[in-house]
Order: C-alpha cells, then structure tokens, then sequence
C-alpha cells in the first residue's frame, strides 16, 4: 500500500476537505484514452475536471453554436477586473470574416448564430480594466469542426433580454402584467375552489410573525453532546420557523395576484416588514458569518424581496423600495452565491448542488428584478443569463438523468422548472428545447417507475427518489408530442390536487404549472399511449440502466437499477460505482443500507461509503469520495429475455477522500477518522469490469473482474434494509411481503461470507428527530459479504441472484457444473458458462433453453449460436446478442465499448 499523505485545506472558506492521497502524483498526468481492441481503457485522472484545465471545445460538437470557455486562474486582487476576449474564424490567420467577442468580465462565449461546416479557429485574450489595451492572447489556437449534423441553438441573446426587459412593464418574473387575475385554473374547478379556500384560511388565521428560541425543546439525548451539535439544531429550528413565515408572506402576496382582493397584499407587506425584523434579529444569530444568517435563510428573504419589488414595487413606499432595492443589491454582491462568488467559479466547476439548487437562479431573477434600478444589476444579468445558458440542467449532459442520483433530484425541480418557463414566456423562446428536457420523463419511467423504489445511491432515504410531477405535467402540455411526457403522465397521473392547492403560493414548480396550464393544451389522448417497448435503458452520460420485468404492474416487477458514472463521487451522489440495488413487488430486496442525516460517523462510516452499497471493497477499502472515483458504462443491449449491460470502475478507487465539515474540531469530537483501518485507502485497483444480465422472470447474473498491482482482499457487497441470513456456503438471502431473494457466489478462489445487523459506525443516532419526538436510534440494517480468505492480485466473482415471488412455482434449480475451461451453472431456464479463471480471457455465454435467445461477451468472445443461426465478432471480445422473434426473426446486436458522449465531443457540458 502507498503511504498515506494528510492534506487539510478550506474550499470557499465554507468548509474544511479533509483529503487523504493514496495515490502517486504520476498517475494524474495521464489523459490518454488507450484503446486495446474491443475494449477501451480510460487512462484519466477524472472524466470531467473538478476546474476546467483545458480550453474547450476541441475536436467534434454535437451542438451550434457551441460555447467557447477557457480559463486562466486569478492572481491577487483581480476578481471582477479581468476583461476577456474571444475571436472565431474559419480561418486559421484570423484575417477575415472574425466573429469577435466584446470584452467581457467572464471567460466564457457564445456567438449567438449558427456556424458553417467546416473546421472553425478559435482564441482567447485577456487584460485588465486598468489596462484594457494591453490584451494578452493565447499562442495556441484551438479548434472544431461543424459537420451540420449537430443540434442547432442560437437562443436570445443577453442585450435582447435586457431591451426586453426594459421595454416592458414589471413584473417580469413571479408572472407577466397581462396574467394578473387570469391564471386561476377555470379548467380545473375543484383546484379553483380549493386555493380559493385556502387563501381565505390565511386572512383568518395570523399568527404573530416572530421566531422562537426555545432551549426545552432540545432533545435529552443530546443534553450532554458538545455546542457545535447545539447550534446546529436551533439553526435548524429557526430555519424551519422563518420559512414557514415566508412561506406564507408569499402565498398572501401571490393571492393578491390571483384574485386582486387588496386584503391579501396588505397583510402580506404587514407581514414582510415584521419579519425583516425578524432576520435582521433573531436569524443573524444563527448564520456562519457575522452580518449574515444562514444561506437558506438569506435565499428565503431574498425570493420576498425580488416577489415585492418584482410585483409590488408601486405598493411601497420610498423608504421600504429604497431598503429593499439597496439589500437585494447588497446580498447579490456580497451575500451567499453572490456575483463575485460565482464569477470566476460556477463555470470553472464541474458542480456544485447548492449552485443549482438556488443559486444560479436567484441571481438571475433578482438581476432580472434589480436591472432597472441599478446599472450593476445588468452585468449580473448577461453573466448569470449565459451562466444558465451554458451548463443548466448541470445534473447530466444530455441524457435526462441526474448524476446525484434521485433523492435530492427533486429539490431541483423548482429551478429546472421555473427558470425557464419565466424566460420562455419572457423571451418567446422555448428553452426546454434541450435534449434533456425531452429525455427526463424517459429517465424518471425507468429510474422512478411509478410504485418501484426510487433510485438509491446518494443522499436521500433510498426508497422514494424524485416523481417531478410538476416538471412532467408542464412538459406534458408544453411538448405534447413527446411520447415520454405522455407516458410518465400516464402512469403518474395528473398532479395532486390537495397537494397542488396547498404548495402552490410558495413553492416556484406548481406556481409555473398555472401559467402553463393557461398558455399550453395537453393531448388529450395522452391517456391512450402504450407503454414502452423496451423494458430497459441505458442513461450514458450519468452511466444509469435500469432494468425490468413489467413496467406497468409493480406489483409483478422485478426491479434492478445499477450505476456507474462518469461524474465520479460529487456533492449529493455516492461512492457506489457499478453498485446496483434490486426490488420486486415495489419493495427493496437487496439495497443500499444507512441513514442520511447531517454530517456524523454513521453518514461517513456507514451510508455515504462504499460498503453501504452493493459494490466491490478492495482491500476493505471504499471507493473514492471525489470527482476522481468515476466509472462509466461501456455497453449495454436489451432484448425480451436478456438485458445486459457492463459497467468500468477500475478508476474508482484513487484513493482520496473528501470529509465536508464546518471545523475540524467537529470532525474530531464526532470521533471521525479517515484512516485504512476505517475503511479508506488506495487498493491500486487497475480492472474491476462488472457484467450484469436480466434474466426475466426471475434471475441476475453478475460477473465481475478484479484486478489490482499487488495482492489484496476482495470483498463482494451485499446489502438489505430488513433481513439477511446465510443459507449455505457462499449464499446470502434476504425477503419483503412480495418474495424472496437468494444469492450464490462462485469464485475459483475460497471466500469467507459474513453477515451482520450492525452498522460499522455503531448505532445510528437520529439526533435531527426525522422520525419523531423520542425516537433515538435508527433501525439496524443488514449487511453481507463475501470475502477472498487470500490476498490476490486478480479474481472473478460469478453471483447467481434468483427472486422467487410469493405462491409462483419458480424454477429455483441452481446447478453447477465446472468444466476443463469453464464453469457451467443451470440458472432457471437458462444456461450461463463462465471463465473464473482470472489468467484466463474473461468470457460469459447465456443462453435460453428454449434457444430463443443467446449472449456471448468478454474478452473471449468470438461467436453467438441460436440453434443453426451462428454469428461471427467482428471483434474478438465484442458482445453479440441475439433473439428470435415470434415471428421466428433472427435479430442480432453487435457492440464493442462505447465511450460516454463527454469523451467524444470537445463542448463537455
């Protein structure tokens, strides 16, 4: 094993990395793409740069016009003083027909027009303001090549936005002056009747607008815990009790706007002027920085303030528009996710959550807001218009997926909604013509299948994932030819009403859906469609398939999601690459285990660790905790039977580790340590390639190759949230009320299978109270493993997974055969023959009895045969799939490894 390097250092002076390097420094040099016959090997540090190293683009674009992006880091005191330029030429000497850029105080461009083919020329020079004439340009010259088969984008421009904007009257944003009274839904009655009567509740009922510390109220099981732990509860506490207020300052001015009745707006603004009190009080003892409240805190007074100087700017007085107008300013130039924060910063990275959470947005619409009051205002505008532009949706790329996986998805929805339905109906540009807006409801129909288990590997409670039913409903009605918003209607049927009602004056999503509903008409036969002809899909760009048996009846599906993604392990998402998580019945079965809570040893130890998912431990060591712990998915192909697909973690394990805290002192009171001995370290794994097959009904191979430069433990991860017992040597089997699942593990090599209900970290503390006054502990969990009793430099693994539903008679003869060269297991009514031999080329053959369908994959693969019907490789080592028809059709599939589109086209993002 390397020797461990301890770094400690501050990111945004937010918060301390603890980052341990296993790694030697020669490994992070290397950027070449190696390709060895069939498969192709990715010899980078990390997929996407965690800061953007390289100008971009070079080489092919999938879109025109691209965006052109370098960056040069900042010297002292420069911040909000560089000047950038751009010029682009299909030729090379730049002497004619130059598209120039203006100066600009970001490095980032876009020439707003579609491009010829052909190759085009680009460079970049920078100065600043107080030299604006001493420009300094690059010696390279970059370039890429329009082919004309690229997706065309030329989107308004940031001087269009800013003439539209002051060529018209307020509001812009909360809605348009001509909505005004016309956005109650007269379609819907029972929603109409329903707001209506909630807003009278809010003239009724008004409660005294003051936040209250109240010391009883924390929990005795934390009576003796230190002050850091303290604080952070009553931050939580006054947190929840300022949003509820604002929640319903908002819904009071936002009933105004509905129904024109004088008496919401006047107890709204009332309201508002007490609670600024109140932050400017109260609040400001619980922020991270003098002057400051909490972020959230902060982002909640700013959404009120830009609604009232938005749509209410004519109601106040000089004084208050004055003080509104001067804090808005302040704070989106000095306060959380500022200007200056994100200048210089948010297009560098490759991602941020909070950014895209609130913070892109916010200063959008508030710059949106302030730019007919302050000429600054208007530089925020064109920086966070173009910001948006360039990197929105920021979760994935193209494929509608979401890289954080689905439990904090949906805390995105507001943005992924309402920014660009206000600058749609602002602009008459339709900004959700974006590959990823037509491939959401796609990802959410395989990810998040109506009654199934959400997906689970990042933070969230792993069960019930992101529904976006306000996205999908909107993108119903907005693109009403898309066939995915019709079906993920469909199944998830129209928006909760009660639901609807009670969220829509405070939450940005479902307020979107009345202007939507008003402008846009939905298909009426949206109802009608049939359901998808695959059942199952791969999302490349986050590295997601998901798997099924019926996408329609929960209840009879058998659920497999599987992940490795080229994103690697950032903010919200997990070290859980090639993991998977199997359900049946719309229960969990194998599953991720442990507790999101806030920053503690279980989430560090036992939930966002590798050992908490359904993954391979080198070493007993995690994967890593960084943008450099990526994997990615090289093939996949899916047929009636057979779904298959292959997932590459062999860069997963580079040994650094990112440990977010506020001190740390808490890291060490909270008794955390990011050592080997807890699980943290660099294995030096050079291949771990996992195949995983659908056998349907009721079966899942997975076949895994393990390498590594010197000999280590390999540990095979399985997990389950209920029970788990060992039913033989090497067989783990877990259940839910649906059915049951049996797991047999075969390896040349002895393996030692261990079971326990107990977490690493020791009992789970819920000391944020989620599940209720005197709860103290969370639930145990259960946890399996199978381990190589020898250190090996290289092994395979062959799991044989069966799901026997309740009161079906299943097939669960499991018999196997080793062979001279192979070993042969009669899974059901299949045939699978593997090579366990990890001297040998790795090769996996399944086959139907009824010889209706046949893969063939590894490196040994050379040719597929259904009965008579044989088919050669093109490429030893290529997969070949083939299916017969009803109509007795032969179909055949051919693949060798397929690059994630990030590594194919010069424009990353």
């Amino acid at each position: 094993m390397k020797k461990t390097k301890l770094i400690y250092h501050t990111f945004l002076n937010r918060f301390f990395l603890l980052t341990i390097i296993f790694a030697s420094i020669s490994f992070y040099g290397q950027n070449a793409k190696i390709i060895n016959g069939s498969e192709k090997t990715i010899k980078k540090h990390s997929i996407y740069d965690n800061t953007l190293e390289a100008p971009v683009p070079q080489g092919m674009v999938d879109e025109n016009s691209p965006w052109l992006h370098f960056r040069i880091p900042l010297n002292k005191n420069e911040l909000g003083h560089r000047l950038y330029y751009f010029k682009l030429s299909q030729d090379s000497t730049f002497t004619k027909d130059v598209i120039r850029s203006k100066a600009k105080r970001w490095s980032f461009f876009n020439p707003y027009s579609v491009l010829k083919k052909g190759n085009w020329y680009w460079q970049y020079g920078y100065t600043l303001d107080t030299t604006p004439a001493d420009i300094k340009w690059s010696n390279d010259k970059y370039s890429f090549v329009i082919t004309g088969n690229e997706r065309v984008v030329v989107p308004p421009t940031p001087d269009e936005v800013i003439k539209r904007i002051s060529s018209t009257k307020a509001p812009h944003v909360v809605l348009l002056k001509d909505e005004i009274g016309n956005l109650l839904p007269s379609s819907q009655p029972e929603i109409k009747e329903g707001i209506l009567n909630n807003y009278k509740k809010l003239l009724n009922i008004r409660p005294e607008v003051k936040v209250v510390v109240d010391e009883s109220t924390y929990p005795n099981l934390l009576k003796e815990d230190y002050e850091n732990k303290k604080f952070r509860f009553f931050q939580l506490s006054t947190l929840k009790q300022f949003k509820g207020f604002a929640n319903r300052i908002e819904s009071l001015l936002k009933a105004y706007l509905l129904t024109g009745n004088e008496e919401y707006k006047r107890i709204g603004l009332e309201d508002f002027y007490k609670l600024d009190n109140e932050f400017h009080t109260v609040m400001m003892e619980y922020g991270k920085h003098p002057g400051y409240p909490d972020d959230f805190v902060l982002e909640a007074h700013i959404k009120l303030m830009t609604l009232i100087l938005d749509a209410f700017s004519e109601d106040l007085n000089k004084e208050w528009k004055t003080k509104i107008v001067n804090l808005l300013f302040k704070y989106k130039k000095e306060g959380y996710l500022n200007f200056y924060k994100q200048l210089e910063f948010s297009e560098h990275i490759a991602y941020k959550a909070h950014l895209w959470q609130a913070g892109v947005q916010t200063l959008l619409m508030s710059a949106i807001v302030l730019s007919p009051y302050k000429e600054e205002a208007q530089l925020w505008l064109e920086y966070a218009y173009e910001l948006w532009l360039y990197r929105n949706p920021a979760g994935s790329r193209n494929d509608g997926g979401w890289h954080g996986g689905n439990g904090y998805f949906g805390t995105n929805e507001r943005q992924l909604l309402y920014t660009p339905w206000v600058m749609s109906k602002l602009m008459g540009y339709d900004y959700f013509n974006h590959p990823w807006y037509r491939n959401v409801a796609k990802y959410l129909s395989y990810s998040n299948p109506v009654g199934n288990p959400g997906l689970a590997f990042g933070d969230g409670n792993g069960t019930d994932g992101a529904g976006h039913y306000n996205l999908v409903e909107a993108l119903a009605h907005i693109h009403a030819d898309n066939y995915w918003n019709k079906w993920r209607l469909k199944t998830t049927g129209r928006i909760d009403k009660k639901w609807f009602i009670n969220k829509v004056g405070e939450n940005e999503a479902p307020w979107s859906l009345l202007s939507v509903w008003n402008t846009n008409k939905l298909d009426p036969d949206f109802i009608k469609v049939d359901q998808p002809k695959e059942l199952s899909a791969l999302f490349r760009d986050i590295g997601y398939v998901g798997m099924h048996t019926d996408l329609v009846n929960p209840s009879k599906n058998l659920l497999l999601n599987f992940r490795s993604c080229p994103f690697g392990q950032l903010n919200h998402a997990h070290p859980a690459q090639n993991a998977f998580n199997i359900a049946y019945g719309g229960e969990p079965l194998f599953w991720r285990t442990g507790h999101y809570n806030s920053i503690d040893k279980h989430k560090v130890y036992s939930f966002k660790h590798s050992r908490a998912h359904n993954t391979i431990l080198a070493n007993g060591f995690g994967q890593s905790t960084d943008i450099s712990g990526y994997g990615w998915v090289p093939r996949f192909v899916t047929g009636r039977k057979i779904s298959y697909t292959v997932g590459d973690a062999s860069n997963a394990y580079s040994g650094i580790y990112r440990v977010q805290s506020s001190k740390k002192s808490y890291l060490e009171k909270e008794g955390i340590s990011v050592t080997e001995a807890n699980g943290y370290g660099n294995p030096e794994v050079t291949r771990f390639r996992r195949h995983i097959a659908m056998l349907r009904p009721n079966h899942i191979i997975v076949y895994d190759e393990l390498e590594a430069k010197e000999p280590i433990h390999w540990t095979f991860k399985l997990n389950a949230q209920d029970n788990m017992e060992q039913i033989g040597d090497n067989k783990l089997s877990t259940s839910n009320a649906h059915a049951r699942a049996n797991a047999q593990l075969l390896c040349e090599n002895t393996v030692e299978t261990m079971v326990t209900d107990k977490f690493f970290s020791g009992s789970a503390l819920d000391w944020r109270g989620r599940q209720g006054n005197g709860a103290k502990n969370y639930p145990n969990q259960w946890h399996g493993s199978f381990t190589t009793t020898d250190k090996l430099k290289s092994t395979r693994f062959l799991t044989i997974i069966e799901i026997l539903p309740n009161g079906e008679e299943v097939s669960t003869k499991v018999d196997v055969i080793q062979t001279k060269n192979f070993t042969v297991a009669e899974v059901g009514d299949y045939k699978v023959k593997v090579e366990l031999d990890p001297n040998r080329p790795s090769f996996i053959e399944i086959v139907s009895n009824d010889e209706t369908c046949a893969l063939v994959s590894g490196q040994n693969a050379k040719k597929v045969e259904l009965g008579k019907n044989i088919k050669t490789a093109k490429l030893i080592g290529n997969t070949l799939f083939m299916e017969k028809s009803d109509t007795g059709k032969i179909d055949f599939f051919e693949q060798s490894d397929i690059l994630p589109d990030v590594l194919k086209f010069g424009n990353k993002y």
